[in-house]
């Protein structure tokens, strides 16, 4: 597939499951997955299936890849799928999701609610991971 389609996400991303399956977490499983954010960066289908294949590798993540899966799950948040970024987030660390919730704290008030309320509804109490907030967020 991906000899014939060289510039689509998609092969890259079912290469990178592969390699995953086959091998754990490779080299050669994040080159893949790296080569689909010059592809695709923000296209919400491919955050979906790039960071669902990121979080099962993020104990051996470096730091800029650990970056990239929570920018990821953070765009999947700002498009509105807070459903398919709280099933990627909801078995994950508490560190880990302090860390989204940092992020989420930059995106437009009510798309943190949503993202809370979403958060909430499969038992993670984002208000718990001390989301910082600007001053005029508690009159909205």
């Amino acid at each position: 597939a991906i000899r014939c389609h060289p510039l689509h996400p998609l092969g890259w991303l079912v290469r990178a499951r592969f390699h995953l399956l086959m091998h754990g977490a490779s080299d050669t499983a994040l080159s893949d997955i790296r080569h689909t954010y010059k592809l695709a960066p923000r296209e919400t289908w491919v955050m979906k299936i790039r960071a669902g294949i990121l979080v099962s590798m993020r104990s051996s993540l470096g730091s800029t890849d650990r970056d990239h899966l929570i920018r990821d799950i953070v765009g999947l948040i700002d498009a509105g799928a807070h459903q398919a970024a709280i099933h990627i987030v909801r078995n994950t660390e508490r560190e880990f999701q302090h860390d989204i919730a940092a992020r989420v704290a930059a995106l437009p008030f009510q798309t943190q609610r949503y993202y809370e309320s979403a958060a909430l509804q499969v038992g993670i109490d984002v208000s718990k991971l001390s989301i910082p907030r600007a001053a005029s967020d508690g009159n909205r």
